[in-house]
């Protein structure tokens, strides 16, 4: 039986309910995952995880959005800031478990940096060649990344303020 919250595999003859979401990115992990290695389910059911924790945070901040007023500053706010800095560590984070994904799939190994999705990405820019066609996406300038990081290393590092409000961060 399926646990509210918590990714879950289901039997691919079972229909989805309306609270259940298929995630075909962590099933061709799982799919490609070698029975002595497990590695990329590992990475799979990571990234499953990140995936329900950013719905569960967009879904409350769109909650917020309707309901909390910005003219009184109502101590709804501070849920809000701490909710959006979440946001963006989590699709960081998310974002760097597909780092390793590429570099255990699309790298010879051990050549191509695995921990960082922005390392793998400039890195990638100078070694294109040292990745697997199917996988040179990752060797271009991408700016909806540099977005993402660029927000959270302010927040995170540098103390700034959420942009809130009118800056839900799932509008890039």
């Amino acid at each position: 039986m399926p646990a509210l919250g918590v990714p879950t595999e289901i039997a691919r003859t079972d229909r989805l309910t309306r609270y259940q979401f298929y995630l075909g990115l962590a099933d061709a992990l799982f799919c490609k995952a070698q029975p002595t290695d497990g590695h990329l389910e590992e990475l799979a059911r990571a990234f499953g995880h990140d995936v329900l924790n950013l719905a569960v945070l967009a879904g409350r901040l769109l909650w917020y959005e309707g309901v909390t007023p910005d003219t009184w500053r109502s101590h709804d706010l501070i849920s809000v800031g701490v909710d959006v800095e979440a946001y963006y560590v989590m699709l960081q984070c998310a974002c760097d478990i597909m780092a390793d994904v590429v570099a255990t799939l699309g790298a010879k190994k051990g050549q191509a940096p695995w921990e960082s999705f922005h390392k793998l990405n400039q890195w990638a820019l100078r070694y294109p060649d040292r990745l697997a066609s199917e996988f040179h996406i990752v060797a271009a300038h991408l700016p909806w990344f540099d977005k993402i990081n660029a927000q959270r290393t302010a927040m995170v590092h540098r103390g700034e303020k959420c942009p809130w409000p009118g800056a839900v961060p799932f509008d890039f």
